[in-house]
């Protein structure tokens, strides 16, 4: 026999089912973001890898790089180390883009220049000791 009174037993059965429901995902929330959220566990860990990374890069100066990608280097690491996750590995692929083009441009400009020493090896006549 019922009523339709909001303190009836069914309704208040429900409210507290839903209230375990609302409290799981709640904890589950939480869990969540201090695992992956910006201040978790997992971001202060790759910040913290990432600075170091910067932290090498900046002392190794700018010898190595070219001159297109010297300007990296001239932002204080304050600033560079307040950038978001992704922003810093940007800055760092940059620097390190510009330290391999340096010593590519270091290379021979013919391409087949270990080609070319093979051949002249091989064409120059071989006189014993």
């Amino acid at each position: 026999l019922s009523i339709g009174s909001k303190r009836s037993p069914r309704r208040w059965a429900t409210a507290i089912i839903h209230q375990f429901f609302l409290l799981s995902w709640d904890l589950w929330s939480y869990r969540n973001d201090r695992l992956h959220g910006t201040s978790g566990i997992l971001a202060v860990a790759s910040h913290k890898v990432l600075n170091a990374s910067i932290a090498d890069q900046l002392a190794l100066g700018h010898t190595g790089m070219t001159a297109a990608t010297r300007h990296f280097l001239f932002l204080p690491r304050t600033i560079i180390s307040g950038y978001p996750t992704a922003l810093k590995k940007q800055w760092l692929s940059s620097v390190q883009l510009g330290r391999r083009n340096f010593v590519a441009n270091l290379q021979p400009a013919n391409p087949f220049h270990r080609e070319a020493a093979l051949m002249r090896d091989w064409l120059l006549p071989h006189q014993p000791p």
